[in-house]
């Protein structure tokens, strides 16, 4: 846990004072490297989750059915352009985050979970002829340190490594097919008392399909994915394949509409299926952002996610991790924001969430107020 912890510091860090120091960015001039989207946001937020753990036949360390949290968060993001030609070029993504959070009302104690995660992405594209090529790699790290228990779930830390590439041909009339290959690998740092999160240590390998056509200000996808998943640390019921292994089958449609009233879409079947019987399942995930421009120079924004998850197999009390199963989440938000100086933005939002807690078929609710702001430095 503490190589873990160490990671996700070093990374922050490491990524936050590169994005806001021009002078250590590569290069003999700042100006000759090129950085570009740098936000810096700085916010606070309150919420109460609410359980419902009172089925659970069973106790569970210090949970509660009802907690509050307030939290303060710093994080930084850009993009670095290493290099840029007709034909080539080079991006590195960078993004830092720290978040301190105050979390009252558990039963034997108040919990102040600290959260450090960074991550660097490296993309290479490359024209050839017609078609695009672009390769990806990178790693991210993610520390929390006095991770409270239900019903206020947060990530587990972990260190997490990347790759792919995507091919892309284009068509007549605007339209496109692609097809891309994906590498995970992560690890799950486990604290005392949670040594089951080791257990999510697993080895991933994607492939998806898509088409895509764009229309004047309109933009649709259609695409098909499957993801092999392997658990080295656990075991599977059968003895000719004793480790876990998922196939994970994905049916999606994606739209986008880019006017003065900006709107976005997906709509996505998944299917889970194992060597074990326990986490096999089917979702369907609906997903719809919008955005208004108001009066004022105010910005309205919204956005809908509903997630229906039904397990194939029932099984009693089936303790689960966060980040394998515990992935079943509907949210709605509505914020409202405005440029309130230059290259400044604040943004005000109200959250409802709804999602499955580490026991299957036990649910929280959350409600929460935030507020936000957004720098753009000029560079």
């Amino acid at each position: 846990m503490n190589d873990h912890r160490r990671v996700a510091k070093r990374a922050c860090l490491a990524a936050t004072t590169l994005l806001l120091t021009p002078s250590l960015w590569p290069g003999s001039a700042a100006a000759q490297v090129g950085l570009q989207n740098v936000v810096v946001s700085m916010g606070s937020s309150g919420n109460v989750y609410l359980g419902n753990l009172t089925t659970v036949n069973a106790s569970l360390r210090d949970s509660a059915e009802k907690a509050t949290a307030a939290s303060a968060e710093l994080s930084a993001r850009g993009t670095l352009v290493l290099m840029e030609r007709t034909n080539r070029s080079v991006l590195l993504s960078l993004n830092g985050d720290l978040r301190q959070t105050a979390a009252l009302g558990f039963v034997t104690r108040d919990y102040a979970p600290t959260e450090w995660s960074g991550g660097a992405l490296a993309d290479y594209q490359q024209q050839l002829g017609g078609a695009l090529l672009s390769a990806t790699a990178g790693i991210e790290g993610r520390s929390l340190r006095d991770r409270p228990p239900m019903p206020l779930f947060m990530q587990p830390g972990y260190l997490k490594a990347t790759g792919g590439a995507l091919l892309r041909y284009p068509g007549q009339a605007g339209t496109s097919v692609d097809a891309q290959v994906r590498l995970r690998t992560i690890d799950y740092g486990a604290p005392p008392n949670f040594a089951q999160l080791d257990l999510l240590d697993s080895r991933a390998f994607g492939l998806e399909a898509g088409a895509s056509r764009r229309r004047g200000e309109s933009f649709h996808r259609v695409y098909l994915g499957l993801d092999a998943v392997s658990y080295a640390g656990q075991n599977g019921f059968d003895v000719r394949d004793p480790h876990r292994r998922d196939r994970t089958y994905r049916l999606g449609l994606s739209w986008q509409r880019e006017a003065r009233v900006f709107f976005r879409g997906n709509l996505e079947g998944i299917a889970n299926r194992s060597n074990s019987r326990r986490p096999e399942y089917n979702t369907i995930r609906a997903e719809t952002f919008v955005q208004v421009p108001l009066p004022g120079g105010y910005f309205l924004q919204a956005l809908v996610n509903v997630t229906n998850k039904h397990y194939i197999h029932e099984t009693d009390f089936a303790r689960l991790v966060p980040g394998e199963e515990a992935d079943s989440r509907s949210e709605v938000w509505v914020g409202v924001s405005r440029q309130v100086a230059e290259g400044l933005d604040a943004r005000l939002q109200l959250e409802w969430a709804r999602a499955e807690t580490d026991i299957s078929n036990a649910y929280f609710r959350s409600y929460g107020l935030s507020l936000a702001l957004d720098y753009r430095p000029p560079w």
